[in-house]
């Protein structure tokens, strides 16, 4: 009977640390579907920036395959970058 008893307080005690790696895991699934939520908003904030910085980059860039005067270094296209961001959300008065 003594066997019997262990047997089942093994099953017991795996039953429980199998519960606890059940709520450990959807816990987990569930931090993952937040962050995975607010990387989206963000995606989604950020999107108009991205699309602005990339027609002012294919621009810059057109410019100079017209003429090697307008290249540009990578400082001076960030700070064109952050000056026309500045103007396009720029409280209107």
């Amino acid at each position: 009977m003594s066997s019997f008893n262990a047997s089942v307080a093994y099953f017991c005690t795996r039953n429980s640390l199998l519960q606890d790696k059940l709520m450990d895991t959807l816990q987990r699934k569930q931090f993952a579907r937040d962050n995975l939520d607010k990387l989206s908003k963000s995606r989604d904030e950020l999107r108009p920036v991205a699309v602005h910085a990339s027609v002012l980059y294919s621009l810059l860039s057109t410019m100079s395959a017209a003429n090697h005067m307008y290249q540009i270094s990578l400082q001076q296209f960030l700070q064109i970058v952050q000056i026309s961001l500045q103007r396009l959300f720029a409280p209107v008065c």
